[in-house]
């Protein structure tokens, strides 16, 4: 026990190497000691090793199979794998144990989120708050869905509180800058990024939601390229920053270069509608017609609402032909 005790203090120290040893010491001597499993597991979570932490979380839960805050920790694991079925069939084991986990519900709406299932997502963060009404996470989360819904306003609400709980967390502000740019306002969407960046100047998702936001508003594209580079920069091989890239070098007319960004891009993530609507414009705008409707109409297909979001940003609507073909087959479908 002295072993397991001394490397969680290092752990909350940082002082993860003098921890592991401690912890790797406390299971020699007893082989069957949960704690030290799930300590463990927790040093690689947070040194990114998520394939070890699965490991030793799946020890912890052979030794002590009600151990909800180990199989939520597993299950945080195989979401930040992206394998969120596994994921899910954790958290839902761990909020069975204890449903009063506001984490677990928390960490299980951002998996349904993952998955497409706002309205499950929307459903536990409720339930989190309800459960523990001052956590940020939750209304983050249940922003986020509201978001994702085009349910604005609600969306913003969730976020203000976020912030007034967490005042220096800058992903509340990235968030609620998004969901200002989705409603065209765009001096609102660029305080909130810029704060978030000066909150965290490594923050790679901000820079490349400032990069976003300048290039839908078709503003200071230069230093909208600068905040892409950035991105990449922090955050290499960023399937988003080089969709929000393409975007810049579609604004400036260079459609070659538009196109080539977003299909590596597409390359890292094939189902980003966002990325493939701007890489359609960008084919229409080169001439080609066939290559360009058929990236715009898988687009739709992924986000039915795609047309609909880029519509209030001038120049990014597509022909007019489009939105009289596409009206036509919705009619067919639902006759």
């Amino acid at each position: 026990m002295a072993f397991s005790n001394r490397g969680v203090a290092y752990e909350e120290q940082g002082n993860y190497d003098q921890a592991m040893s401690d912890l790797d010491q406390a299971i020699r001597l007893r082989l069957n000691f949960p704690l030290a499993f799930y300590n463990l597991g927790v040093l690689y979570q947070a040194r990114g090793e998520d394939d070890r932490s699965i490991k030793m979380f799946t020890m912890a839960i052979r030794f002590k199979p009600d151990f909800a805050e180990a199989i939520n920790n597993r299950g945080f694991a195989y979401e930040n794998k992206k394998e969120y079925d596994l994921a899910l069939r954790d958290y839902d084991q761990a909020i069975r144990l204890r449903p009063d986990f506001a984490q677990a519900f928390v960490n299980r709406g951002v998996a349904e989120l993952e998955k497409g299932d706002t309205d499950a997502a929307i459903q536990d963060s409720d339930q989190a708050i309800r459960l523990k009404p001052d956590f940020p996470a939750a209304y983050q989360d249940r922003g986020i869905g509201y978001a994702k819904r085009g349910e604005y306003a609600q969306a913003i609400q969730d976020f203000d509180q976020a912030i007034r709980l967490t005042p220096d967390d800058p992903r509340a502000f990235n968030n609620r800058g998004q969901t200002y740019l989705l409603k065209g306002d765009y001096d609102r969407a660029m305080q909130d990024l810029n704060q978030a960046i000066r909150l965290d100047p490594n923050y790679a998702d901000a820079f490349n939601n400032r990069c976003l936001a300048r290039g839908l508003e078709n503003r200071s594209l230069n230093d909208g390229m600068s905040d892409c580079n950035e991105s990449l920069r922090l955050k290499p091989n960023s399937a988003d920053a080089l969709g929000s890239l393409g975007l810049i070098y579609l604004r400036m007319a260079q459609y070659g270069q538009a196109i080539g960004s977003c299909t590596a891009g597409l390359g890292l993530d094939p189902k980003s509608a966002d990325t493939l609507y701007v890489r359609g414009i960008a084919r229409l705008r080169s001439g080609d017609s066939r290559g360009g409707e058929g990236d715009i109409t898988a687009a739709k297909t992924l986000n039915p609402k795609i047309i609909e979001t880029y519509a209030i940003f001038p120049g990014m609507q597509p022909p007019e032909h489009m939105f009289k073909q596409q009206d036509g087959q919705e009619r067919q479908r639902h006759q």
